[in-house]
Protein backbone atom coordinates (compact mmCIF):
# COMPACT_ATOMS: atom_id res chain seq x y z
CA UNK A 1 0.00 0.00 0.00
CA UNK A 2 1.40 3.37 -1.22
CA UNK A 3 1.99 5.93 1.42
CA UNK A 4 0.13 8.84 1.99
CA UNK A 5 0.62 11.91 0.03
CA UNK A 6 3.02 14.63 1.27
CA UNK A 7 0.58 17.40 2.68
CA UNK A 8 1.43 20.81 0.21
CA UNK A 9 2.38 23.82 1.88
CA UNK A 10 -0.82 25.77 3.27
CA UNK A 11 -1.85 28.67 1.21
CA UNK A 12 -3.96 30.21 4.23
CA UNK A 13 -1.09 31.44 6.18
CA UNK A 14 0.41 32.90 3.20
CA UNK A 15 -2.42 36.23 2.62
CA UNK A 16 0.05 38.75 3.93
CA UNK A 17 1.62 40.71 1.94
CA UNK A 18 5.26 41.64 3.04
CA UNK A 19 6.48 43.81 -0.19
CA UNK A 20 5.67 44.41 -3.88
CA UNK A 21 6.51 43.19 -6.96
CA UNK A 22 5.81 44.76 -10.25
CA UNK A 23 2.92 46.47 -8.45
CA UNK A 24 1.64 42.99 -6.81
CA UNK A 25 1.78 42.68 -3.38
CA UNK A 26 4.39 39.68 -2.22
CA UNK A 27 2.13 37.28 -0.58
CA UNK A 28 3.89 33.65 -1.31
CA UNK A 29 5.69 31.65 1.30
CA UNK A 30 6.75 28.59 0.68
CA UNK A 31 8.67 26.39 3.02
CA UNK A 32 11.05 24.96 1.04
CA UNK A 33 13.10 23.15 4.24
CA UNK A 34 10.33 21.59 6.04
CA UNK A 35 9.00 20.63 2.40
CA UNK A 36 11.94 19.00 1.42
CA UNK A 37 12.85 17.14 5.17
CA UNK A 38 9.58 16.03 4.76
CA UNK A 39 8.95 14.09 1.29
CA UNK A 40 13.01 12.77 1.78
CA UNK A 41 11.88 11.04 5.10
CA UNK A 42 8.73 9.81 3.83
CA UNK A 43 10.06 8.53 0.89
CA UNK A 44 13.23 6.73 1.18
CA UNK A 45 15.96 8.77 2.15
CA UNK A 46 16.12 7.70 5.99
CA UNK A 47 17.21 4.01 4.67
CA UNK A 48 19.08 5.12 1.41
CA UNK A 49 16.37 4.15 -0.99
CA UNK A 50 17.38 6.92 -3.81
CA UNK A 51 16.26 4.65 -6.42
CA UNK A 52 12.62 4.68 -4.58
CA UNK A 53 12.87 8.52 -3.31
CA UNK A 54 13.75 9.28 -7.19
CA UNK A 55 10.59 7.41 -8.67
CA UNK A 56 8.51 9.26 -5.98
CA UNK A 57 9.40 12.61 -7.36
CA UNK A 58 8.28 11.45 -10.77
CA UNK A 59 5.52 10.98 -10.31
CA UNK A 60 4.83 14.11 -8.44
CA UNK A 61 6.52 16.14 -11.27
CA UNK A 62 3.95 14.10 -13.10
CA UNK A 63 1.06 15.05 -11.03
CA UNK A 64 1.84 18.76 -10.87
CA UNK A 65 2.61 19.40 -14.49
CA UNK A 66 -0.86 17.87 -15.32
CA UNK A 67 -2.44 20.22 -13.22
CA UNK A 68 -0.76 22.69 -15.67
CA UNK A 69 -1.97 20.78 -18.73
CA UNK A 70 1.60 21.15 -19.46
CA UNK A 71 1.98 17.28 -20.04
CA UNK A 72 3.61 16.65 -23.57
CA UNK A 73 1.97 14.37 -25.79
CA UNK A 74 4.32 12.32 -27.12
CA UNK A 75 6.92 10.44 -24.45
CA UNK A 76 10.32 11.90 -24.41
CA UNK A 77 9.02 15.70 -25.86
CA UNK A 78 10.21 18.52 -23.50
CA UNK A 79 8.46 21.47 -22.92
CA UNK A 80 9.86 24.89 -21.28
CA UNK A 81 8.33 25.41 -17.75
CA UNK A 82 8.01 29.01 -17.62
CA UNK A 83 6.78 30.84 -14.61
CA UNK A 84 3.42 32.71 -15.72
CA UNK A 85 3.29 36.91 -15.43
CA UNK A 86 1.07 38.63 -13.88
CA UNK A 87 -2.22 39.46 -15.67
CA UNK A 88 -3.56 42.73 -13.84
CA UNK A 89 -4.33 43.86 -10.15
CA UNK A 90 -7.19 41.95 -9.23
CA UNK A 91 -6.72 40.48 -6.02
CA UNK A 92 -8.31 37.17 -7.15
CA UNK A 93 -5.80 37.11 -10.00
CA UNK A 94 -3.70 37.52 -7.36
CA UNK A 95 -4.01 34.70 -5.85
CA UNK A 96 -4.69 32.36 -8.24
CA UNK A 97 -0.86 33.81 -9.64
CA UNK A 98 0.18 33.26 -6.20
CA UNK A 99 -1.14 29.47 -6.37
CA UNK A 100 0.70 28.98 -9.54
CA UNK A 101 3.97 30.24 -8.46
CA UNK A 102 3.76 27.81 -5.42
CA UNK A 103 3.32 25.12 -7.91
CA UNK A 104 6.37 25.63 -9.80
CA UNK A 105 8.56 26.20 -6.86
CA UNK A 106 7.50 22.81 -5.79
CA UNK A 107 8.39 21.49 -9.63
CA UNK A 108 11.67 23.23 -8.96
CA UNK A 109 12.34 21.59 -5.46
CA UNK A 110 11.01 18.13 -7.18
CA UNK A 111 13.09 18.69 -10.05
CA UNK A 112 16.57 19.66 -8.10
CA UNK A 113 15.34 16.44 -5.49
CA UNK A 114 15.11 13.90 -8.51
CA UNK A 115 18.83 14.82 -9.72
CA UNK A 116 20.63 14.44 -6.45
CA UNK A 117 18.71 11.49 -5.71
CA UNK A 118 19.73 10.21 -9.16
CA UNK A 119 23.05 11.33 -8.70
CA UNK A 120 23.47 9.27 -5.16
CA UNK A 121 22.08 6.36 -6.47
CA UNK A 122 24.41 6.18 -9.41
CA UNK A 123 27.29 7.32 -7.39
CA UNK A 124 26.45 3.94 -4.85
CA UNK A 125 26.23 1.93 -7.77
CA UNK A 126 29.53 3.20 -9.16
CA UNK A 127 31.51 2.29 -5.48
CA UNK A 128 30.15 -0.62 -5.38
CA UNK A 129 31.37 -2.00 -8.45
CA UNK A 130 34.41 -4.14 -8.73
CA UNK A 131 35.92 -2.45 -11.62
CA UNK A 132 36.77 1.02 -12.23
CA UNK A 133 34.46 2.98 -13.84
CA UNK A 134 34.81 6.68 -14.70
CA UNK A 135 32.02 6.97 -16.78
CA UNK A 136 29.19 5.93 -14.45
CA UNK A 137 31.30 9.06 -12.09
CA UNK A 138 31.07 11.38 -14.88
CA UNK A 139 27.22 10.29 -14.93
CA UNK A 140 26.86 11.18 -11.33
CA UNK A 141 28.86 14.71 -11.57
CA UNK A 142 26.58 15.57 -14.20
CA UNK A 143 23.08 15.03 -12.17
CA UNK A 144 24.97 16.74 -9.26
CA UNK A 145 25.77 19.80 -11.06
CA UNK A 146 22.25 19.77 -12.70
CA UNK A 147 20.60 19.61 -8.54
CA UNK A 148 23.25 22.29 -8.37
CA UNK A 149 21.94 24.25 -10.91
CA UNK A 150 18.49 23.95 -10.33
CA UNK A 151 19.26 25.04 -6.78
CA UNK A 152 20.29 28.03 -7.95
CA UNK A 153 17.03 28.59 -10.77
CA UNK A 154 14.71 28.22 -7.33
CA UNK A 155 16.85 30.61 -5.48
CA UNK A 156 16.71 33.24 -8.10
CA UNK A 157 12.71 32.59 -8.20
CA UNK A 158 12.47 33.29 -4.66
CA UNK A 159 14.26 36.24 -4.53
CA UNK A 160 11.80 37.62 -7.40
CA UNK A 161 8.20 36.43 -6.29
CA UNK A 162 8.87 35.44 -2.29
CA UNK A 163 8.99 36.88 1.03
CA UNK A 164 12.51 37.10 2.86
CA UNK A 165 11.61 33.64 4.67
CA UNK A 166 11.68 31.79 1.49
CA UNK A 167 14.32 33.51 0.46
CA UNK A 168 17.00 32.81 3.13
CA UNK A 169 15.60 28.71 2.98
CA UNK A 170 16.18 28.42 -0.54
CA UNK A 171 19.61 30.37 0.19
CA UNK A 172 20.37 27.79 2.52
CA UNK A 173 18.77 24.60 0.48
CA UNK A 174 21.38 26.06 -2.29
CA UNK A 175 24.53 25.75 0.55
CA UNK A 176 23.35 21.91 0.33
CA UNK A 177 24.14 21.33 -3.18
CA UNK A 178 26.89 23.55 -3.51
CA UNK A 179 28.43 21.71 -1.15
CA UNK A 180 27.73 18.08 -1.98
CA UNK A 181 28.83 19.33 -5.10
CA UNK A 182 32.45 21.30 -3.73
CA UNK A 183 33.01 18.31 -1.74
CA UNK A 184 32.69 15.32 -4.87
CA UNK A 185 34.83 17.51 -6.88
CA UNK A 186 37.50 17.68 -4.12
CA UNK A 187 37.33 21.46 -3.14
CA UNK A 188 36.98 20.22 0.45
CA UNK A 189 37.15 23.95 2.07
CA UNK A 190 33.98 25.61 0.09
CA UNK A 191 32.56 21.78 0.75
CA UNK A 192 33.04 22.36 4.09
CA UNK A 193 32.14 26.03 4.63
CA UNK A 194 28.61 25.55 3.31
CA UNK A 195 27.34 21.66 4.72
CA UNK A 196 28.43 23.48 8.41
CA UNK A 197 26.42 26.12 7.79
CA UNK A 198 23.24 24.64 6.36
CA UNK A 199 23.87 21.52 9.02
CA UNK A 200 23.72 24.60 11.51
CA UNK A 201 20.51 25.74 10.51
CA UNK A 202 19.11 21.77 10.74
CA UNK A 203 20.66 21.56 14.19
CA UNK A 204 18.50 24.26 15.24
CA UNK A 205 15.78 22.86 13.47
CA UNK A 206 16.09 19.91 15.30
CA UNK A 207 15.93 22.14 18.91
CA UNK A 208 12.57 24.00 17.98
CA UNK A 209 10.78 21.01 17.16
CA UNK A 210 11.74 18.68 19.96
CA UNK A 211 9.31 15.90 20.64
CA UNK A 212 7.62 16.51 17.17
CA UNK A 213 7.92 14.24 14.12
CA UNK A 214 9.77 16.41 12.63
CA UNK A 215 12.44 16.21 15.17
CA UNK A 216 12.97 12.89 13.90
CA UNK A 217 13.22 13.77 10.21
CA UNK A 218 15.73 16.40 10.82
CA UNK A 219 17.66 13.57 13.03
CA UNK A 220 17.90 12.01 9.64
CA UNK A 221 19.11 14.38 7.63
CA UNK A 222 21.91 15.55 9.99
CA UNK A 223 23.28 12.22 10.56
CA UNK A 224 23.88 11.97 6.74
CA UNK A 225 25.32 15.58 6.69
CA UNK A 226 27.74 14.82 9.76
CA UNK A 227 29.26 11.89 7.35
CA UNK A 228 29.82 14.32 4.68
CA UNK A 229 31.35 17.02 6.81
CA UNK A 230 33.87 14.72 8.86
CA UNK A 231 35.44 13.30 5.43
CA UNK A 232 35.53 17.18 4.81
CA UNK A 233 37.56 17.65 7.59
CA UNK A 234 40.02 14.58 6.77
CA UNK A 235 40.55 15.55 3.72
CA UNK A 236 41.41 19.10 5.18
CA UNK A 237 43.88 17.93 7.54
CA UNK A 238 45.69 15.55 5.25
CA UNK A 239 46.10 18.93 2.96
CA UNK A 240 47.39 20.52 5.85
CA UNK A 241 44.62 22.88 6.06
CA UNK A 242 43.37 24.22 9.22
CA UNK A 243 39.58 23.39 9.84
CA UNK A 244 37.98 26.73 11.25
CA UNK A 245 34.42 28.10 10.95
CA UNK A 246 34.15 31.77 9.86
CA UNK A 247 34.08 34.50 12.10
CA UNK A 248 32.18 37.69 10.98
CA UNK A 249 35.36 39.60 12.44
CA UNK A 250 38.15 39.58 14.32
CA UNK A 251 36.65 41.08 17.42
CA UNK A 252 38.03 39.44 21.05
CA UNK A 253 35.74 38.61 24.29
CA UNK A 254 35.71 41.02 27.06
CA UNK A 255 35.66 38.75 30.26
CA UNK A 256 34.73 41.90 32.32
CA UNK A 257 32.00 43.05 30.19
CA UNK A 258 28.71 42.93 30.79
CA UNK A 259 27.27 39.20 28.96
CA UNK A 260 23.82 41.13 27.12
CA UNK A 261 24.32 44.65 26.59
CA UNK A 262 22.53 46.71 24.26
CA UNK A 263 23.63 49.74 22.98
CA UNK A 264 23.27 52.69 20.49
CA UNK A 265 25.71 54.39 18.40
CA UNK A 266 23.25 56.01 15.91
CA UNK A 267 19.88 57.13 16.84
CA UNK A 268 16.94 54.99 16.58
CA UNK A 269 19.79 51.90 16.09
CA UNK A 270 20.64 49.08 18.38
CA UNK A 271 23.17 46.90 18.26
CA UNK A 272 23.45 43.92 21.01
CA UNK A 273 26.86 42.83 22.61
CA UNK A 274 27.35 39.75 24.12
CA UNK A 275 30.72 39.89 26.53
CA UNK A 276 31.92 43.07 24.45
CA UNK A 277 31.37 41.41 21.04
CA UNK A 278 28.86 42.35 19.09
CA UNK A 279 26.43 40.31 17.72
CA UNK A 280 25.15 40.53 13.83
CA UNK A 281 21.69 40.84 13.78
CA UNK A 282 19.10 40.91 10.59
CA UNK A 283 16.21 42.30 12.87
CA UNK A 284 16.21 45.60 13.97
CA UNK A 285 13.19 44.93 16.22
CA UNK A 286 14.96 42.17 18.31
CA UNK A 287 17.63 44.29 20.26
CA UNK A 288 14.66 46.43 21.19
CA UNK A 289 12.85 43.34 22.40
CA UNK A 290 15.95 42.57 24.50
CA UNK A 291 16.79 45.74 25.73
CA UNK A 292 13.05 46.05 26.61
CA UNK A 293 13.42 42.52 28.86
CA UNK A 294 16.84 43.87 30.33
CA UNK A 295 14.76 46.73 32.20
CA UNK A 296 12.20 44.75 32.90
CA UNK A 297 14.23 43.90 35.90
CA UNK A 298 13.38 46.98 37.32
CA UNK A 299 9.27 45.91 37.15
CA UNK A 300 10.16 42.64 39.92
CA UNK A 301 8.61 43.34 43.53
CA UNK A 302 11.53 42.08 44.94
CA UNK A 303 14.00 45.09 44.30
CA UNK A 304 18.05 45.04 44.59
CA UNK A 305 16.93 47.48 47.48
CA UNK A 306 14.76 44.43 49.05
CA UNK A 307 17.37 42.16 49.03
CA UNK A 308 20.04 44.05 50.24
CA UNK A 309 18.08 44.80 53.38
CA UNK A 310 17.30 41.14 53.91
CA UNK A 311 20.99 39.86 53.53
CA UNK A 312 22.22 42.93 56.01
CA UNK A 313 19.49 42.77 58.31
CA UNK A 314 19.97 41.23 61.40
CA UNK A 315 16.29 40.51 62.33
CA UNK A 316 15.55 38.93 58.53
CA UNK A 317 11.99 37.85 59.71
CA UNK A 318 10.85 41.49 60.50
CA UNK A 319 12.34 42.27 57.25
CA UNK A 320 9.98 40.30 55.60
CA UNK A 321 7.29 40.90 57.47
CA UNK A 322 7.45 44.28 56.65
CA UNK A 323 8.48 44.68 52.74
CA UNK A 324 7.22 41.13 51.51
CA UNK A 325 4.58 38.80 53.45
CA UNK A 326 2.34 41.97 53.99
CA UNK A 327 2.56 43.31 50.79
CA UNK A 328 2.45 40.13 48.79
CA UNK A 329 0.52 36.92 48.43
CA UNK A 330 2.73 33.79 46.81
CA UNK A 331 0.49 34.24 43.76
CA UNK A 332 1.04 37.48 43.16
CA UNK A 333 5.15 37.19 43.53
CA UNK A 334 4.52 34.06 40.71
CA UNK A 335 2.86 36.33 38.56
CA UNK A 336 5.32 39.13 39.11
CA UNK A 337 8.53 36.43 38.27
CA UNK A 338 6.07 35.52 35.33
CA UNK A 339 6.00 38.78 33.44
CA UNK A 340 9.52 38.92 33.25
CA UNK A 341 10.28 35.26 32.46
CA UNK A 342 7.91 35.47 29.00
CA UNK A 343 10.02 38.67 28.18
CA UNK A 344 13.06 36.45 27.72
CA UNK A 345 11.41 33.56 26.69
CA UNK A 346 10.10 35.75 23.40
CA UNK A 347 13.90 37.22 23.20
CA UNK A 348 14.92 33.76 22.91
CA UNK A 349 12.52 32.43 20.24
CA UNK A 350 13.41 35.36 18.14
CA UNK A 351 16.98 34.21 18.47
CA UNK A 352 16.42 30.53 17.61
CA UNK A 353 14.32 32.38 14.33
CA UNK A 354 17.51 34.54 13.12
CA UNK A 355 19.74 31.39 13.90
CA UNK A 356 17.81 29.94 11.01
CA UNK A 357 17.75 32.21 8.19
CA UNK A 358 20.97 34.53 9.32
CA UNK A 359 24.20 32.61 7.54
CA UNK A 360 26.48 35.12 9.20
CA UNK A 361 28.04 35.49 13.00
CA UNK A 362 26.41 32.07 14.15
CA UNK A 363 28.72 31.43 16.41
CA UNK A 364 27.52 34.77 17.80
CA UNK A 365 24.40 33.96 17.59
CA UNK A 366 24.79 30.68 19.55
CA UNK A 367 26.60 32.44 22.09
CA UNK A 368 23.79 34.96 22.37
CA UNK A 369 21.00 32.18 22.69
CA UNK A 370 23.22 30.16 25.10
CA UNK A 371 23.21 34.10 27.69
CA UNK A 372 19.44 34.36 27.17
CA UNK A 373 18.82 31.18 28.67
CA UNK A 374 21.23 31.48 31.14
CA UNK A 375 19.69 35.02 32.10
CA UNK A 376 16.15 32.91 32.31
CA UNK A 377 17.80 30.10 34.50
CA UNK A 378 18.90 32.46 36.99
CA UNK A 379 15.23 34.61 37.05
CA UNK A 380 13.90 30.77 37.56
CA UNK A 381 16.36 29.81 40.40
CA UNK A 382 15.52 33.42 42.19
CA UNK A 383 12.08 33.26 42.06
CA UNK A 384 11.99 29.58 43.62
CA UNK A 385 14.66 30.89 46.62
CA UNK A 386 12.23 33.80 47.13
CA UNK A 387 9.42 30.85 47.55
CA UNK A 388 11.67 28.65 49.68
CA UNK A 389 12.37 31.82 52.02
CA UNK A 390 8.28 32.31 52.45
CA UNK A 391 8.35 28.71 53.17
CA UNK A 392 10.37 28.62 55.79
CA UNK A 393 8.90 32.10 56.98
CA UNK A 394 5.53 30.31 57.33
CA UNK A 395 7.15 27.18 59.00
CA UNK A 396 8.62 29.15 62.08
CA UNK A 397 6.77 32.36 61.84
CA UNK A 398 3.24 31.59 61.66
CA UNK A 399 0.34 31.19 64.29
CA UNK A 400 0.44 27.36 63.96
CA UNK A 401 3.82 26.44 65.61
CA UNK A 402 3.83 28.87 68.21
CA UNK A 403 0.66 27.31 69.25
CA UNK A 404 0.72 23.86 67.78
CA UNK A 405 -2.07 22.43 68.92
CA UNK A 406 -5.62 24.48 69.60
CA UNK A 407 -8.60 23.27 69.96
CA UNK A 408 -9.16 21.98 66.90
CA UNK A 409 -8.12 18.31 66.49
CA UNK A 410 -6.66 18.03 63.00
CA UNK A 411 -3.44 20.18 64.83
CA UNK A 412 -0.19 18.29 64.69
CA UNK A 413 3.12 19.34 66.57
CA UNK A 414 5.04 19.78 63.17
CA UNK A 415 3.90 22.15 60.40
CA UNK A 416 3.85 20.06 56.75
CA UNK A 417 6.76 21.04 55.10
CA UNK A 418 5.81 19.15 51.88
CA UNK A 419 5.97 22.54 49.47
CA UNK A 420 9.41 23.93 50.20
CA UNK A 421 10.32 20.48 49.54
CA UNK A 422 9.19 20.57 46.11
CA UNK A 423 10.86 23.85 46.11
CA UNK A 424 14.14 22.22 46.94
CA UNK A 425 14.23 19.45 44.87
CA UNK A 426 13.37 22.06 41.92
CA UNK A 427 16.52 24.00 43.16
CA UNK A 428 18.51 21.14 43.10
CA UNK A 429 17.98 20.34 39.21
CA UNK A 430 18.81 23.86 38.13
CA UNK A 431 21.44 24.25 39.92
CA UNK A 432 23.20 20.98 38.89
CA UNK A 433 22.94 22.22 35.50
CA UNK A 434 24.00 26.25 36.10
CA UNK A 435 27.08 24.41 37.89
CA UNK A 436 28.15 22.70 34.48
CA UNK A 437 27.28 26.18 32.74
CA UNK A 438 30.75 27.53 31.66
CA UNK A 439 29.72 31.15 32.13
CA UNK A 440 29.41 30.65 35.98
CA UNK A 441 31.98 27.96 37.02
CA UNK A 442 32.13 27.19 40.28
CA UNK A 443 29.94 30.30 41.21
CA UNK A 444 26.87 28.06 42.30
CA UNK A 445 28.48 25.22 44.14
CA UNK A 446 28.14 26.84 47.56
CA UNK A 447 24.16 27.72 46.87
CA UNK A 448 24.36 23.78 46.18
CA UNK A 449 25.29 23.38 49.76
CA UNK A 450 23.04 25.60 51.45
CA UNK A 451 20.19 23.61 49.01
CA UNK A 452 21.41 20.34 50.68
CA UNK A 453 20.81 21.83 53.64
CA UNK A 454 17.58 23.08 53.71
CA UNK A 455 16.60 19.87 52.23
CA UNK A 456 17.34 17.97 54.99
CA UNK A 457 16.07 20.96 57.64
CA UNK A 458 12.68 20.38 55.52
CA UNK A 459 13.13 16.42 55.19
CA UNK A 460 13.45 16.32 59.14
CA UNK A 461 10.47 17.64 59.51
CA UNK A 462 8.37 15.57 57.41
CA UNK A 463 9.56 12.70 58.94
CA UNK A 464 8.55 13.98 62.43
CA UNK A 465 5.03 14.45 61.10
CA UNK A 466 4.96 10.44 59.68
CA UNK A 467 6.49 9.71 63.08
CA UNK A 468 9.86 8.99 61.46
CA UNK A 469 12.04 9.66 65.01
CA UNK A 470 15.00 8.26 63.94
CA UNK A 471 15.44 9.42 60.74
CA UNK A 472 14.09 13.01 61.75
CA UNK A 473 16.63 13.08 64.04
CA UNK A 474 19.35 11.95 62.28
CA UNK A 475 18.30 14.83 59.58
CA UNK A 476 18.07 17.39 62.01
CA UNK A 477 21.10 16.69 63.65
CA UNK A 478 23.35 16.89 60.47
CA UNK A 479 21.45 20.42 59.02
CA UNK A 480 22.14 21.99 62.75
CA UNK A 481 25.48 21.24 62.41
CA UNK A 482 26.73 22.60 59.36
CA UNK A 483 28.63 25.79 59.44
CA UNK A 484 27.61 29.20 57.89
CA UNK A 485 29.51 29.27 54.13
CA UNK A 486 30.78 32.42 52.77
CA UNK A 487 29.33 33.53 48.75
CA UNK A 488 31.77 35.42 47.04
CA UNK A 489 28.87 37.74 45.13
CA UNK A 490 30.31 39.72 41.38
CA UNK A 491 29.83 43.22 40.21
CA UNK A 492 25.87 44.24 39.94
CA UNK A 493 27.03 45.77 36.84
CA UNK A 494 28.50 42.42 35.24
CA UNK A 495 25.72 40.67 36.07
CA UNK A 496 22.90 42.19 37.79
CA UNK A 497 21.06 38.30 38.00
CA UNK A 498 23.38 36.50 39.03
CA UNK A 499 23.96 39.15 41.41
CA UNK A 500 20.82 39.17 42.87
CA UNK A 501 20.52 35.63 42.85
CA UNK A 502 23.63 35.34 45.45
CA UNK A 503 22.16 37.83 47.27
CA UNK A 504 18.87 35.74 47.72
CA UNK A 505 20.97 32.39 48.57
CA UNK A 506 22.47 34.30 50.95
CA UNK A 507 19.11 35.38 52.87
CA UNK A 508 18.33 32.01 52.46
CA UNK A 509 21.06 30.43 54.61
CA UNK A 510 20.63 33.02 57.16
CA UNK A 511 16.84 31.85 57.63
CA UNK A 512 17.68 28.28 57.34
CA UNK A 513 20.11 28.79 60.38
CA UNK A 514 17.55 30.73 62.77
CA UNK A 515 15.07 28.02 61.63
CA UNK A 516 16.93 25.08 62.07
CA UNK A 517 18.11 26.10 65.25
CA UNK A 518 14.42 26.75 66.78
CA UNK A 519 13.26 23.67 65.37
CA UNK A 520 16.43 21.32 66.72
CA UNK A 521 15.37 22.47 70.66
CA UNK A 522 11.76 21.72 69.91
CA UNK A 523 12.32 18.29 68.07
CA UNK A 524 14.62 16.94 70.27
CA UNK A 525 12.06 17.38 73.13
CA UNK A 526 9.17 15.49 70.79
CA UNK A 527 11.98 13.02 70.16
CA UNK A 528 12.79 12.43 73.67
CA UNK A 529 8.96 12.66 74.96
CA UNK A 530 7.82 9.93 72.24
CA UNK A 531 10.70 7.45 73.67
CA UNK A 532 11.17 8.08 77.29
CA UNK A 533 7.85 5.71 78.32
CA UNK A 534 9.11 2.40 76.69
CA UNK A 535 12.29 2.64 79.11
CA UNK A 536 10.83 4.00 82.14
CA UNK A 537 9.42 2.23 84.97
CA UNK A 538 7.25 4.28 86.44
CA UNK A 539 5.51 6.34 83.31
CA UNK A 540 3.28 8.45 85.52
CA UNK A 541 5.85 9.66 88.05
CA UNK A 542 8.18 10.54 85.33
CA UNK A 543 5.75 12.54 83.37
CA UNK A 544 4.60 14.44 86.91
CA UNK A 545 8.21 15.31 87.68
CA UNK A 546 9.34 16.91 84.58
CA UNK A 547 5.80 18.07 83.34
CA UNK A 548 6.25 16.54 80.06
CA UNK A 549 2.32 16.69 78.58
CA UNK A 550 1.32 14.81 75.37
CA UNK A 551 0.75 18.57 73.77
CA UNK A 552 4.00 20.34 72.37
CA UNK A 553 5.95 23.04 74.98
CA UNK A 554 8.52 24.84 74.93
CA UNK A 555 11.95 23.52 75.52
CA UNK A 556 13.02 22.91 79.19
CA UNK A 557 16.95 22.45 80.61
CA UNK A 558 15.67 19.27 82.53
CA UNK A 559 14.47 17.67 79.17
CA UNK A 560 18.11 18.24 77.96
CA UNK A 561 19.42 16.44 81.33
CA UNK A 562 16.18 13.97 80.46
CA UNK A 563 17.22 13.29 76.73
CA UNK A 564 20.71 12.98 77.62
CA UNK A 565 20.40 10.00 80.57
CA UNK A 566 17.34 8.00 78.91
CA UNK A 567 17.80 8.01 75.60
CA UNK A 568 21.04 8.50 72.89
CA UNK A 569 19.89 10.24 69.54
CA UNK A 570 21.03 8.47 66.32
CA UNK A 571 23.94 9.91 64.26
CA UNK A 572 23.36 10.22 60.43
CA UNK A 573 24.28 7.72 57.99
CA UNK A 574 26.46 8.73 55.39
CA UNK A 575 25.55 6.11 52.67
CA UNK A 576 21.85 6.39 52.98
CA UNK A 577 19.52 8.54 55.38
CA UNK A 578 17.41 4.97 55.60
CA UNK A 579 20.27 2.33 56.17
CA UNK A 580 20.66 0.67 59.28
CA UNK A 581 17.38 2.07 60.68
CA UNK A 582 16.56 -2.02 62.52
CA UNK A 583 19.76 -1.65 63.97
CA UNK A 584 20.61 0.26 67.00
CA UNK A 585 24.52 0.04 66.56
CA UNK A 586 24.31 2.43 63.57
CA UNK A 587 22.78 5.46 64.82
CA UNK A 588 23.83 4.98 68.89
CA UNK A 589 27.53 5.79 68.52
CA UNK A 590 29.05 9.52 68.85
CA UNK A 591 25.73 11.13 69.91
CA UNK A 592 27.01 11.85 73.63
CA UNK A 593 29.40 14.97 71.67
CA UNK A 594 26.01 16.64 70.18
CA UNK A 595 24.24 16.86 73.42
CA UNK A 596 27.17 17.48 75.89
CA UNK A 597 27.51 20.86 73.31
CA UNK A 598 24.57 21.75 74.81
CA UNK A 599 26.27 22.86 77.98
CA UNK A 600 29.20 24.18 76.40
Amino acid sequence: MDNPEVTPPNLSENLTPTNEVNGVSRLLKFPVLDYVNEVRFKRGIKLEEYGRFRKYCSRKLHQLRKQFKSVPNKSGKYIHEEFPEVLNDNRLVNLIFVYLIIRYLEIVTLRCERAWSYAMDLKSKCETSTLKNNRGRHYYMRKFGKAYRLSVLLEDYSKKFADNSTISASKLYHNFFEGVLRYEQGRYEEGYSCLTTYSSVIEQKIRTTAGLPQCEWYNSQLTQLNAIIKMCTFHMKVMGKVVSTPTLSHQTEDANAELIQVKTPEENHFVVHCKGVAVPLQSQLLPQKILYALNSIDKLSITDTILTSLCDSTDIPNVLREHISSKLTKEQLLNNYEEVTVLFNECVDDVCSELMFNTDGQDQLRKLEDTLHAMKSLLQVEKHVILEIFCLYGLCYNGEFIIPYSCLENRTPVPDSSEGIRYANMLKQQLTNLVDDPNFGTVFLVPKEIVRTVNALLLSIHCFRKEEFNEGMSLINWANSRSLMDISLPEKQKNRLLWRCLFSFKTLQSICNLVCKKFYQRLLVLFARKNLPKDAENEDNILDIFGIERDLVYCRPLLFDLAFIYYQPPELETGSRFKGKNSLINYASGVRNMLSSLWN
